[in-house]
């Protein structure tokens, strides 16, 4: 039995679309979420937006960025994560959180973030 979950614990970390659950918007590019790996079992992941350059909660607008992300995804929404993968095939993190793509309701939250903070004339940070 450990050896099935730990199979399917894998699974998550290679590039792929997965159904999962938000649970928590940490702030303007940080997700928490339940990842369905398939045969009832999930994992829960901290998923960094890719692309998304968001001021930290600390800095200034970085609230309105973790405002401006729940409004997109809201708690509790089922979305499709997409997570990334090197070349050699290891899951891209940073921070100990997978960098993924995550889509609701059919739209890239990812886009509409991007769009929204270039909008505002606001990034954090160094790109990925």
């Amino acid at each position: 039995m450990r050896f099935i979950v730990a199979i399917l614990m894998l699974s998550v970390a290679n590039a792929g679309e997965h159904k999962g659950t938000v649970l928590d918007v940490h702030d303007g590019d940080t997700v928490t979420a339940r990842i369905e790996l398939g045969f009832n079992i999930s994992i829960v992941a901290q998923l960094r937006l890719k692309d998304v350059y968001a001021p930290e909660l600390r800095e200034e607008h970085g609230q309105d960025c973790r405002f401006r992300l729940l409004e997109l995804l809201p708690v509790n929404s089922n979305v499709f994560i997409t997570t990334l993968e090197t070349k050699k095939g290891t899951p891209i993190k940073t921070f100990e959180r997978y960098v993924a793509v995550v889509s609701f309701g059919g739209e890239s939250i990812n886009s509409q973030m991007i769009k929204w903070l270039e909008q505002k004339k606001l990034t954090g940070g160094a790109g990925l």
